[in-house]
């Protein structure tokens, strides 16, 4: 299914909702801007309704040009959002919202594999502290001054040396996602004001470390090693995307940016990310689009789902249907 949007080009460009009114939004009338649609809208939609405060809100479908991603990392292929069903709405941010939670509590989550040597460097030991600080004064004086420290933590992140080497950079990059969830799902508008403004930096530095892994790494991951580090890099890249995504949908209603989050890759092996590799051969894992894998899935026997797929199939299929289906056979 294509992902066509709705509003005009001036609301889309500015990320702010358009009331669809037709030829001309209330927005540009104001503003006195040219109103031009991609398509004429089949009646105004009514933003201002009580429904903008809930989680089963209609989704609009964003479309802009797109990056290359590198061959190693999949084909291409295309995805669509959940459209007004709260309860997968609900879960989905809910499950981002627990991702630094989770990190404190068990030094690993969904995208950040444990015994990975990315624990070694500095980044992820800060980010670490500052998600187990942050958990623990969300409701207290001290959490401004967590706050403050995250500021710090991703400025100096941010300047980082482009001379770091492939494992550093996934550290830094790991440490980010986990300071703008905390920002944008959890922080007050100054705090998701600046994450907003850093979203075109954060997708620079994942197009730079997928550039980098398709280099040092190559298309195959001939190694067990190799693989591991490879996934942690889809994952990271996939939910710098996903959290960004989850937060302009909430915002404005569409996601200006699903034509590169469908290209994104996913793993048809992720029982593998739980396992040690001594049998691990390479040909054991060619990674699927986001959209062919959600279809590949649909199509396929009932099994158990990892955490990991269930996350960003229930984005694309809605709860009740992953649910439907993955059960054990």
């Amino acid at each position: 299914m294509s992902l066509r949007r709705k509003s005009c080009e001036t609301c889309f460009r500015a990320k702010r909702k358009c009331d669809l009114e037709f030829p001309r939004c209330r927005r540009c009338q104001r503003t006195g801007k040219d109103c031009h649609y991609v398509r004429k809208p089949a009646a105004a939609t009514d933003f201002d309704s009580d429904d903008k405060n809930t989680e089963n809100a209609n989704y609009s479908r964003g479309g802009v040009c797109t990056p290359y991603l590198p061959s190693f990392l999949g084909p291409l292929g295309e995805i669509r959002p959940i459209i007004g069903q709260s309860r997968s709405w609900s879960w989905t941010v809910q499950q981002f919202k627990n991702l630094p939670a989770q990190f404190a509590n068990n030094l690993e989550n969904i995208f950040i594999r444990k015994d990975l040597r990315t624990m070694s460097y500095a980044a992820l030991r800060t980010a670490f502290a500052l998600c187990a600080a942050h958990t623990a004064t969300v409701d207290s004086k001290e959490s401004t001054s967590v706050r403050r420290v995250i500021d710090v933590e991703v400025a100096h992140l941010l300047a980082s040396s482009s001379n770091d080497t492939l494992l550093q950079d996934l550290a830094n990059l790991q440490a980010l996602v986990l300071y703008q969830i905390l920002r944008l799902l959890h922080g007050n508008i100054d705090e998701r004001i600046t994450a907003e403004r850093q979203e075109e930096v954060m997708q620079t530095l994942c197009t730079r470390l997928l550039t980098r892994a398709e280099s040092e790494i190559g298309p195959l991951q001939a190694t067990w090693e190799a693989w591991v580090v490879a996934e942690n890099i889809r994952r990271t890249v996939m939910l710098s995307y996903c959290v960004y995504c989850v937060y302009w949908l909430d915002q404005i209603g569409c996601c200006p940016f699903f034509p590169t989050l469908k290209e994104l890759p996913v793993s048809t092996r992720p029982e593998l990310w739980q396992s040690e590799g001594s049998s691990f051969l390479p040909q054991q894992d060619i990674p699927l689009t986001y959209e062919d894998f959600s279809m590949v899935w649909a199509a396929a026997p009932r099994r158990k789902l990892s955490p990991f797929e269930k996350m960003i199939l229930v984005p694309c299929k809605g709860l009740d249907q992953v649910e439907m289906y993955s059960s054990e056979a």
